[in-house]
């Protein structure tokens, strides 16, 4: 298309269904994994009488808390995106739709307007051939 673009529903809707099985079937279970490994046992540092230990190990909790929130983000968003490659496919099909509904509506009043049209020619032929008529008529034959 010169003044847009061309979207393939098609490839749309794969692209979401292989996002949202990819997330699921890879993501989602190594996001576990991490969050196993990492959260099984007691953070180190806790007990300790150390500033600098106990400094280090808050940092390393609060560094892994957003690593752990990152990754339900990640799969969060990955979901989201797969919804709306659907959401975009079904918009554009519905689009079309109504698309085709509306050509189908204004073909429908170009047809009434053709016939319509070809309804008017044909009484104005024949009023034209009936005014010729009388007009032979009143004036005694052809001319």
């Amino acid at each position: 298309m010169a003044d847009g673009f061309e979207l393939n529903p098609a490839g749309v809707r794969d692209f979401g269904t292989q996002l949202r099985a990819a997330v699921d079937r890879d993501v989602v279970p190594a996001a576990d994994r991490i969050r196993g490994y990492l959260t099984w046992y007691p953070s180190f540092g806790g007990r300790s009488g150390s500033p600098a230990v106990q400094t280090a190990a808050l940092r390393y909790n609060t560094e892994l808390n957003a690593a752990l929130t990152f990754l339900d983000t990640l799969i969060h968003n990955a979901h989201t995106l797969a919804e709306a490659a659907e959401l975009v496919v079904q918009t554009y099909q519905r689009g079309d739709e109504l698309s085709v509904a509306d050509m189908q509506a204004v073909l429908g009043r170009a047809s009434a307007a053709a016939t319509n049209a070809e309804t008017a020619r044909l009484m104005a032929d024949q009023a034209a051939a009936q005014a010729d008529a009388e007009f032979r008529r009143q004036h005694g034959g052809a001319q």
